[in-house]
C-alpha cells in the first residue's frame, strides 16, 4: 500500500507519524483462530510541530485514544513509523524500541489520562504519586530535591504543598486531574498527550482545567496533543485540528480553517451538532447522520464514512480517499468536498 503524504509543512516537528496502523487481532472458534482485526488506527500520517497544540477530535471509538497510546508506547504498533525528534537533536524511531529502550524518551513524552479516579494509585499519597516519575527518570536527585520539586509542581497546578500528604480519595475530580497534570510535568516533558482530560469532569470544572493546561503550555513551551470527542472544547485549546473517523484522518487544518471552512461531510456534521446558546434559534443547515458508526472490525470498503455520508458516490467504495490540500495547511480526504452543496441538492430532489 502506498504511504499517505505527511500532513503539515513547517520544518520543526517534534513527532511525525507515517502510515501508522494499530490493529488488534480477534480470535474465535474452538481453536481460537485469527478471524479478523479491529483496525483502531488504519494508516495515519501526521506531524506535530514543536510548541503547538494539536486537537484530535472524533466520535467515541474512532481511534483517538489508541493513537495517543501508540505514541506513548502503551500499545503495539502493527506497521508504520513514529519518529520523535528528541531534545538531543536525534530522530528516534519509537516503533522499533523495546520497553527498556523507550524509557529514556518517556521523560520527554508524558500523558494525562481521561479518568482522574482510576489513573491515580489510591494506595499512594499525592507526594508519592508525583514523586514516582522523578525517582524513575531522575535518579541523581536527592530525596530533598524531589520533595521540593513536588511542592513546586503542586503549587504550579493550583494545589497547596500541604496537600501532598493526602490520598486521592480526599480530592474532588478536578483536583485529581490537577494531580495527574502535576505528575505528567514532573520530568519536564516536551510533549504531553492529554487523552480526554476533561470529559469525566463537571462542566463547571472543565473550563478551569482547560485554562490551566493552556497556561502551562504557554509558560513552559510545551507541545500538546489534546484528544477529545467534543469539538467545541478543542476549539478553545488547539492551534490545529485533526478530525478522525473510524481509524482514519478525514480533515486537518488550523482551528480557524476547520471552523470557518469545514470541508469534509463528517466535519460539517460534527460542527452542526454543537449546541447553540439560544434554544429558540432555528437549526439552519443541521446535518443529521443516519445509522451508527460501523465496527472497526468490519469497516466499509473505500471511504469508511460512505455508509453515513449525505453525498456518497459509487466511487467512494473503491478506495480510501487520500488527503488532498485545499488551502495552505488545510487538507481533506474527500474528492467531492468542492461539490458538496450541489451533490446534496441533487440527492434531496
Amino acid at each position: 500500500m502506498s504511504e499517505t503524504p505527511v500532513v503539515g509543512t513547517t520544518v520543526q516537528p517534534i513527532i511525525e507519524l507515517q502510515d501508522l496502523k494499530v490493529w488488534f487481532p480477534v480470535h474465535g472458534g474452538v481453536f481460537a483462530r485469527h478471524i479478523a482485526d479491529v483496525k483502531a488506527v488504519d494508516g495515519i500520517s501526521l506531524r506535530v510541530e514543536e510548541g503547538e497544540t494539536l486537537g484530535v477530535v472524533g466520535e467515541s471509538g474512532c481511534g483517538k485514544s489508541t493513537l495517543g497510546k501508540a505514541v506513548m508506547g502503551l500499545v503495539p504498533v502493527t506497521s508504520g513509523s513514529i519518529q520523535f525528534h528528541s531534545v538531543s537533536g536525534e530522530v528516534v524511531e519509537l516503533t522499533k524500541l523495546s520497553r527498556r529502550e523507550y524509557r529514556p524518551y518517556r521523560s520527554e513524552i508524558q500523558m494525562v489520562y481521561q479518568d482522574p479516579y482510576s489513573s491515580l494509585n489510591p494506595r499512594l499519597s499525592v507526594e508519592e504519586i508525583v514523586d514516582e516519575p522523578l525517582r524513575v527518570h531522575h535518579r541523581s536527585m536527592s530525596r530533598e530535591q524531589r520533595r521540593i520539586r513536588v511542592d513546586e509542581l503542586l503549587e504550579r497546578v493550583g494545589l497547596r504543598k500541604e496537600q501532598a500528604e493526602r490520598y486521592p480519595h480526599e480530592f474532588s475530580g478536578g483536583q485529581r486531574q490537577r494531580i495527574g497534570i502535576a505528575r505528567a510535568l514532573a520530568t519536564r516533558p516536551r510533549l504531553i498527550i492529554a487523552d480526554e482530560p476533561v470529559s469525566a469532569l463537571d462542566v463547571s470544572i472543565q473550563a478551569q482545567v482547560i485554562n490551566l493546561m493552556q497556561e502551562l503550555q504557554r509558560d513552559l513551551g510545551l507541545t500538546l496533543i489534546f484528544i477529545a470527542h467534543d469539538i467545541s472544547v478543542v476549539q478553545h485549546v488547539a492551534d490545529r485540528m485533526a478530525v478522525m473517523y473510524l481509524g482514519n484522518l478525514v480533515e486537518v487544518g488550523t482551528t480557524e480553517q476547520i471552523f470557518d471552512n469545514p470541508s469534509h461531510p463528517y466535519t460539517r456534521a460534527l460542527l452542526s451538532a454543537i449546541p447553540r446558546p439560544d434554544p429558540e434559534l432555528e437549526r439552519v443547515g443541521r446535518i443529521m447522520l443516519e445509522g451508527d458508526v460501523p465496527s472497526p472490525m468490519d469497516k466499509p470498503s473505500g471511504c469508511g464514512f460512505r455508509s453515513r455520508c449525505p453525498i456518497a458516490q459509487p466511487s467512494c467504495a473503491e478506495q480510501i480517499p487520500p488527503m488532498e490540500s485545499i488551502d495552505e495547511g488545510h487538507e481533506v480526504a474527500c474528492p467531492y468536498q468542492d461539490r458538496y452543496q450541489q451533490l446534496l441538492e441533487d440527492r434531496q430532489k
